[in-house]
């Protein structure tokens, strides 16, 4: 049986931002060869609040800049009804803004700060649907690809651990902080 692609949102400061994520999820080069398991739908942060979400199966927020109250309720209801949210730091987040109340009431964990040491992703469960494309890398030459800067995230005060009790870590970066955090 086939069915139709999953429709997901990009949202970008420009729709450029979306470039690479956009590409890995549905290749231009592949659309008349393979049929593509994404349709993707790119969007600038200031018409987030606007729009719609029932249509679409996942968000992707590419580098967010502080949102709006408004935004940050819009994408907590679409996940509390099923959707799927991504959201990938760069040099717009600030972590008083990531932090706040409404913004926590979705992220699995608070921000701390930008850790500049270097490191690289090491993809290990690769049980985790957000990572099972990765299975034939598994030899793949993750130290060429370093990472330079990561967010850390608050440890749970209880446990220790690099992510709260209440995140899972899905991937982790060769230093054994949370690379990827549900």
């Amino acid at each position: 049986e086939v069915g139709a692609p999953y429709k997901v949102l990009l949202v970008g400061q420009r729709p450029d931002d979306a470039l690479f994520l956009r590409e890995a999820l549905a290749p231009t080069a592949a659309t008349e060869l393979v049929p593509s398991l994404f349709a993707c739908d790119v969007r600038r942060f200031d018409e987030l609040p606007e729009l719609s979400l029932v249509d679409y199966a996942a968000v992707f927020l590419l580098d967010p800049p502080p949102l709006s109250s408004r935004s940050w309720n819009l994408l907590r209801e679409f996940a509390e009804g099923g959707g799927g949210i991504g959201v990938f730091l760069g040099r717009n987040a600030r972590s008083n803004e990531f932090n706040s109340d409404e913004a926590q009431q979705l992220l699995p964990a608070r921000l701390r700060w930008v850790s500049r040491e270097a490191t690289y992703l090491r993809p290990v469960a690769s049980e985790h649907p957000a990572l099972v494309w990765l299975r034939e890398l598994s030899d793949a030459p993750w130290p060429e690809f370093p990472v330079f800067q990561s967010w850390e995230l608050e440890a749970d005060a209880k446990a220790g651990d690099p992510a709260p009790a209440s995140a899972a870590v899905v991937a982790t970066y060769a230093n054994g902080k949370p690379a990827l955090v549900e």
